[in-house]
């Protein structure tokens, strides 16, 4: 949940979201809407939101195994993102 929290900020960072309306999904919204984020890079990030969702409401519905998956996805992501800043 840490480097979710991570993902997040940074993604409410670098767009150009108001203050007032910077929740992560409209910095998100806003980042594909401008093309700042590649087609590949925003749906691995919606994946993401969807599987921290799953998490968050659902957590007995969560296979272990999926953890790791997502984690690695996690990590590229954050790291494509720092690359391309």
């Amino acid at each position: 949940m840490s480097k979710w929290a991570d993902l997040e900020e940074f993604v409410i960072s670098i767009s150009d979201t108001s203050r007032e309306h910077a929740t992560f999904f409209n910095a998100l919204k806003s980042l594909k809407y401008r093309k700042a984020l590649d087609p590949v890079t925003y749906n691995n990030i919606d994946k993401l939101r969807r599987f921290r969702n799953q998490i968050v409401h659902k957590p007995k519905a969560i296979d272990i195994n999926e953890v790791e998956s997502y984690l690695q996805l996690l990590d590229e992501v954050t790291y494509k993102l720092n690359k391309n800043r």
